[in-house]
């Protein structure tokens, strides 16, 4: 990302008081990253090559902790 890294985005929306569930994904896995990502909120940190199935499973988890909202939005799931 030009100019920001995913932590920085992430970091600015919790100080606007947004809390959203970021899965992270990078070709540079490095431990203190992951650890300062879910430390500030971050769902997951998967490193590429990752399993589909895994970020499958990620995405179903956070639609279905939603679906209710997501519903009253008009938003189908």
């Amino acid at each position: 990302m030009p100019g920001l890294s995913g932590l920085d985005v992430q970091r600015r929306l919790v100080e606007q008081g947004i809390y959203l569930p970021i899965i992270f994904i990078t070709a540079f896995p490095d431990p203190s990253v992951r650890a300062k990502a879910i430390s500030a909120g971050a769902l997951a940190l998967l490193s590429k090559p990752f399993d589909v199935l895994r970020m499958v499973d990620l995405i179903e988890g956070v639609v279905s902790g939603l679906g209710c909202d997501l519903v009253n939005e008009g938003i189908s799931t």
